[in-house]
């Protein structure tokens, strides 16, 4: 009987290594870096190197396409994210009207995974991390977020690490990020295993649960 318990978690092991190795594209034995490390954009293929890993909890990273690129609207620095889900449109929409990163690619990559290629934006923080920023910006996240509603779309995770800051000379600049909730209002729910222990939410925002206006303009209340 050891022996055959021995045996079946041998077996759990190696199917656990097989299911990480060609479903998560993560970084492993194999390599340093995820295997992703091409995409298609405008009928051409857009090979790229990867530089660094922003976060050590999130597979996200700047990349440089390489030289031999034949595609040039593309800048040569660019943000790749891995993610099992993505609001494809919301971010479209909102980097048309100037609010978020712009959008290069969301690829399926298997039956759990998304890429995300889009804009890597220099000279922005985190408003999490601007400890000066300006009130200017509230006004400008409670506008794109009233345009945003008004186009029927949700965020459904509107914190401040997921808003970029910038500020210049001449103005101040917000960008929303981290579309991986957002979705048509009403119709996308929220993930599995929401937490609502340590961050603060609405009180009928709960796992599984359809994403509403309402939830948004709570968590925008916050943040004012």
């Amino acid at each position: 009987m050891m022996k055959i318990a021995q045996v079946f978690t041998a077996l759990k092991s190696t199917y656990e290594t097989l299911h990480r190795y060609y479903n998560l594209p993560e970084t492993g034995p194999q390599s340093l870096w995820p295997y992703y490390k091409a995409f298609d954009y405008q009928y051409q293929q857009v090979e790229f190197e990867y530089k660094e890993q922003l976060y050590k909890d999130k597979l996200l990273f700047m990349v440089e396409t390489k030289q031999n690129s034949n595609v040039t609207s593309l800048p040569q620095k660019l943000l790749v994210k891995f993610t099992e889900s993505y609001g494809e449109e919301v971010h479209k929409f909102c980097a048309d009207h100037g609010f978020a990163p712009k959008l290069f690619g969301c690829h399926k990559l298997s039956m759990q995974w998304k890429v995300v290629i889009m804009e890597y934006l220099e000279n922005y923080v985190r408003l999490y991390d601007a400890v000066d920023a300006k009130v200017e910006w509230k006004e400008k996240i409670k506008n794109s977020i009233e345009e945003m509603h008004q186009a029927g779309f949700v965020h459904g995770d509107l914190r401040k690490p997921n808003i970029l800051y910038q500020e210049t000379n001449e103005s101040i600049n917000v960008m929303l990020i981290d579309f991986d909730w957002a979705g048509k209002a009403d119709e996308v729910v929220y993930p599995s295993f929401l937490n609502i222990q340590s961050v603060e939410r609405h009180p009928e925002a709960e796992s599984d649960k359809v994403i509403t206006k309402e939830h948004d303009l709570f968590s925008l209340n916050i943040l004012m």
